[in-house]
């Protein structure tokens, strides 16, 4: 999916960044194609998967414009 949105786009994984909530259906699979990922650590989602590592973790919705930044 993560794949077929890029090249939907015609962007590569160095121009994105993935925002979720969910530690195994976001943020896995987005790493995995070395794309950029912020985590939204909330009460929803799985908060961990095995050898998953985040770029960035946040815990408010507006700390989202500072992690986009730290990550340009």
């Amino acid at each position: 999916m993560f794949q077929a949105a890029l090249e939907g786009l015609t962007l590569n994984t160095q121009e994105v960044v993935f925002v979720g909530n969910d530690m195994h259906r976001d943020i896995f699979g987005a790493s995995r194609l070395g794309i950029k990922t912020i985590f939204f650590a909330s009460n929803q989602g799985t908060q961990s998967h095995p050898d998953t590592n985040p770029t960035y973790v946040i815990t408010r919705l507006e700390q989202l414009p500072e992690a986009v930044a730290a990550l340009s």
